[in-house]
């Protein structure tokens, strides 16, 4: 078995609120996919990686307590780079950059739909 994750759904209230504001975090096209009654706003998808979405549907809200997500911000200074984007585009920050040992970086923020989510780099 190789990844213990498959995929990831970031539940939201506002599908093109939210896919605006990941698609310019994370400098990508993000199409919206109407799968009644849930919206979907695919955010990575490669077979035999991990994937993830925004999903809009009547029966998840977003929330600030559960599941945490640690996004890719790549290396070194990148953090840095896609946290300012997340101030810019009003997503407040909640845990400012934090060391995590040898291991690289992170920050933690609260998007615009109120989930909570972290960026991590690698040093």
């Amino acid at each position: 078995m190789g990844n213990v994750f498959s995929w990831v759904e970031i539940p939201v209230l506002d599908i093109e609120r939210a896919a605006k504001f990941y698609g310019q975090l994370l400098g990508r096209e993000v199409s919206i996919t109407d799968m009644p009654p849930r919206r979907m706003a695919t955010l990575y998808f490669e077979p035999g990686n991990v994937g993830g979405s925004l999903l809009q549907s009547p029966d998840l809200k977003p929330s600030n307590q559960g599941v945490h997500v640690y996004l890719n911000a790549g290396r070194g200074g990148d953090l840095e780079k896609m946290l300012e984007r997340v101030r810019s585009l009003g997503a407040q920050i909640v845990v400012p950059i934090t060391q995590m040992g040898d291991d690289g970086r992170f920050a933690t923020f609260k998007d615009t739909e109120g989930n909570l989510l972290s960026l991590f780099a690698e040093n």
